[in-house]
């Protein structure tokens, strides 16, 4: 055959082969578009009991490189399936509503998707969605039991696969569904990298996997969040967390009051209560188990590093006291009822700095105690039953400076498994001067401590829901008060003369031990807890009994 025609057939060939495939093309792509949008609507209705409705505007398909647009997707909660869900009690553990103007998916396996009936996904890119997810409580889905999600979307698709996805720019908002819609974490932005999504049946039960998702990598920036009742609101700078890794970061993080200055604060209020700020410059959580967090909304975690957090409170015991009731509030009682399962192995503040503040009844004037350069570890802090069978005591161990450069060392032990607060508590602190104690005594106790040097404070309690007990051994020398009561005219303090006589000359014990060597311990203190006090109040009443006994010589 002469070239010539050979080249005609040739040519001929290739523009035959070019036609069929732009046929081909066509055909496709007027085919595709149906069949993803089928394929979406099988994946969020048929995959959720159609607890879903969504809608979608335009797809742009091309094609050449599996490339399809996607224009304002929208997917949202249906109100009466969802009504229905709730009065069974098989809600699933999240809720969502996604806003999604656009998005790209790219690497589409065209051919899987028309005859195979597998949605085979490169890439998926989005940006500016908004995206609300709320938790539902323990009550809300125990009965929930629905089939794993690869088998509620089959036979319509086999499986899905997506390479990536990839989000920016997301505005996020997280809640509890049994809370007010106002009450909600919100982030100013969100970004996330994901790898690795597949929707089958060996994916559900690969251990490794978030969801079924293999690598998840998430930022969020700027969270705000603000309390139901407006008086209290927090923020984080960022918020990161990384599935190799399995660790979770929080940077720059600050609660406090929405008003800010106490005068504001305490405008108009008829009733005690606490101005509470809490600060800390970063929060990691190392092996933190997500998984457990999106199923079963479990915090499960090998520590917890909190670095330099800051605590101050301040209260105005001027105002009417609450008469709220503060049984079963106990640290271990308070993670024992928390509707979230936890178990942490360890839990470590660093460089902490607690700042207690009063201003008192009856001279109105304030008083601060400060703690210092703490470091606080706690260990086996759990809620659940099978880990609390293997270990039920939760250990929290201190040591730092109290009033300024006073060594303290201290350790709590918690029984969990006792329902009424039994603990067991121990401690010391060292080298206490009467100008560190002025501060707290002269306007909370109308008492100026002239001198005293302490050498040891020690004691040993253990006690539960209703009262305290146990031992306190005090060493000091140089104990000397000055008694003052408030002149009614200046307002300032002035010395009781004569009872300040008698006091010193009678009733106090002014060195321990005495010259004899004879050293007195309140042995046998006991202090019942009043229905408002607080934990700590309980143990630092009890200490203090024990201290009054002593310096009162009135000790065993």
């Amino acid at each position: 055959m002469p070239l010539s025609r050979r080249k005609r057939w040739f040519l001929w060939g290739l523009s035959i082969f070019a036609f069929l495939m732009v046929l081909l093309a066509v055909a496709a792509e007027r085919y595709v578009e149906p069949a993803l949008r089928k394929r979406i609507g099988v994946l969020i209705v048929q995959g959720s009991d159609s607890l879903y409705n969504w809608r979608m505007g335009k797809l742009d398909v091309s094609l050449f490189g599996g490339h399809v647009a996607i224009e304002g997707l929208h997917i949202e909660v249906d109100s009466n399936q969802y009504r229905v869900l709730l009065a069974e009690k098989r809600l699933p553990p999240l809720t969502m509503n996604v806003d999604m103007p656009y998005g790209h998916l790219r690497g589409i396996d065209v051919f899987n998707l028309l005859l195979g009936r597998n949605v085979r996904i490169g890439e998926l890119v989005t940006e500016g969605a908004h995206i609300e997810v709320w938790r539902n409580g323990r009550e809300q889905r125990q009965n929930w039991n629905r089939p794993p999600l690869w088998k509620m979307i089959r036979p319509n698709i086999n499986s899905i696969v997506l390479k990536r996805l990839k989000l920016e720019g997301v505005r996020f908002g997280y809640r509890h569904a049994d809370d007010s819609g106002d009450v909600q974490l919100k982030f100013d932005t969100c970004s996330a990298l994901v790898r690795d999504i597949r929707i089958d049946s060996a994916a559900s039960v690969d251990p490794e996997r978030i969801g079924f998702c293999r690598y998840v990598k998430l930022h969020f920036y700027d969270l705000k969040f603000r309390s139901a009742d407006s008086s209290m609101k927090l923020k984080a700078r960022t918020i990161d967390y990384s599935s190799e890794d399995k660790l979770l970061s929080i940077r720059d993080f600050k609660m406090q009051p929405t008003l800010k200055d106490k005068e504001s604060f305490y405008e108009g209020a008829d009733k005690q209560r606490e101005m509470t700020v809490i600060e800390f410059a970063q929060l990691d959580l190392t092996k933190f188990r997500m998984e457990e967090f999106v199923r079963n909304n479990a915090v499960m975690a090998d520590s917890l590093l909190v670095d330099t957090p800051s605590i101050r409170i301040y209260t105005d015991k001027t105002l009417p006291p609450t008469l709220e009731g503060k049984m079963g509030r106990y640290p271990q009682q308070l993670l024992m009822h928390a509707r979230t399962d936890i178990h942490i192995k360890g839990i470590a503040l660093r460089d902490a700095n607690l700042t207690y503040t009063e201003r008192s009844e009856k001279s109105g004037q304030e008083g601060t105690l400060a703690l210092n350069h703490l470091n606080i570890t706690v260990s086996n802090v759990t809620n659940i039953k099978t880990e609390i069978m293997r270990d039920s005591t939760c250990r929290l161990e201190a040591n730092g400076n109290i009033l300024g450069t006073s060594p303290l060392r201290a350790t709590f032990l918690f029984f969990l498994n006792e329902p009424e607060g039994r603990f067991q508590c121990n401690g010391t602190i060292a080298n206490v001067q009467a100008s560190q104690l002025n501060g707290l005594a002269e306007p909370l106790a109308g008492i100026r401590m002239q001198s005293l040097d302490l050498q040891e404070l020690r004691f040993r309690l253990e006690g539960n829901d209703y009262t305290a007990r146990g031992e306190v051994g005090m060493r000091y020398r140089n104990l000397y008060l000055v008694l003052q009561k408030e002149d009614e005219e200046t307002g300032l303090l002035k010395t009781k003369k004569l009872l300040t006589k008698l006091v010193n000359k009678y009733t106090l014990l002014h060195e321990n031990p005495a010259p004899d060597g004879y050293e007195a311990v309140a042995r046998n203190v006991e202090r019942s807890r009043l229905m408002t006090q607080t934990f700590f109040g309980l143990v630092w009443k009890t200490i203090f009994s024990g201290m009054q006994t002593i310096m009162t010589n009135t000790a065993d």
